[in-house]
């Protein structure tokens, strides 16, 4: 009875620190998603030889910072971010990621405005530095520590 007890003890432990740590690495990795997606798109824009194709781009990448509720989305536009989040700009609870995701949407802005091909692209072309290194591990510990190791599955016992 008491072993019982002991091995749904350790089975309950094992499942809400594990669904836990899903959670957790599932916040991060939405925001992580977004802000690579983005600035994946304004790579594609500053690639891209025409003003049509680098606005193209342009907006998806700001699709993916503003999110379907965010001041910034069109809606007439595509969102590569679709199911990842709620945008970057909403799903950034840190302030170093909401600050490089408001300075890349800038930059964006800014590209579309552009009237020529060359000045869309550099604006594209300075998006995905400042989205690199969102700073911080919302499933691991103080900022710049790896992610916590997986809880491992208890090893089979072996006779009676």
């Amino acid at each position: 009875m008491k072993m019982q007890r002991l091995v749904g003890l350790g089975t309950v432990a094992f499942w809400l620190a594990t669904a836990t740590t899903w959670s957790a690495t599932a916040l991060g990795a939405g925001l992580d998603q977004e802000m690579q997606t983005a600035a994946v798109h304004a790579m594609m824009a500053a690639g891209s030889s025409s003003l049509p194709d680098v606005r193209m781009h342009l907006h998806h990448a700001i699709n993916c910072l503003a999110g379907p509720k965010g001041e910034d989305f069109d809606a007439k536009e595509q969102n590569p971010c679709a199911g990842m989040g709620n945008g970057a700009l909403s799903d950034s609870a840190e302030a170093p990621a909401h600050a490089k995701a408001l300075a890349a949407l800038a930059k964006g802005k800014a590209g579309l405005r552009a009237a020529s091909p060359g000045a869309a692209q550099k604006a594209a072309t300075d998006m995905p530095a400042s989205l690199k290194s969102r700073g911080g591990s919302r499933s691991g510990g103080p900022r710049g520590a790896p992610p916590r190791p997986p809880i491992p599955w208890p090893a089979p016992r072996s006779g009676p």
